[in-house]
């Protein structure tokens, strides 16, 4: 069982917030070392977490012979953590790359990233339906 604390690390990102830092206005700061190495953390327990629920429902449709569904488990687990793994590989070469460049790499990033948990949050609902 998963303790609230973990969820609470997952929130220590959002107790820092530089007024500097505003993509929309393009007014954009150089990240120091504290924020990059607590933006690290948050996605290496976020990683943990989203491996913690697939790895559990990949156990259960194991017992129940459910192949199919555990397949795209599998495929939705791994696009995931490779895009996870690269933006986490990003962020200590981010300091020292142009702000535009480091503009849109986070926007692609992020709407790929967006699309990695959507497609795992909709494996789970899946899950939920088949499973329940």
């Amino acid at each position: 069982m998963l303790d609230f604390k973990y969820f609470l690390l997952l929130t220590l990102k959002e107790i820092w917030q530089d007024s500097n830092n505003n993509i929309l206005t393009g007014q954009i700061y150089n990240p120091g070392l504290f924020t990059l190495i607590i933006g690290s953390v948050v996605i290496i327990i976020r990683i943990y977490l989203i491996y913690i629920l697939c790895k559990g429902v990949y156990e259960l449709c194991k017992e129940r012979e459910l192949n199919k569904l555990k397949d795209s488990i599998i495929s939705s687990w791994k696009f995931y953590f490779v895009i996870s793994l690269l933006y986490l590989a990003y962020v200590p070469f981010s300091i020292n790359i142009y702000s535009e460049f480091r503009i849109v790499f986070v926007i692609i990033v992020g709407i790929i990233q967006t699309i990695a948990s959507i497609s795992v949050l909709l494996v789970l609902k899946k899950c939920k339906e088949v499973l329940v």
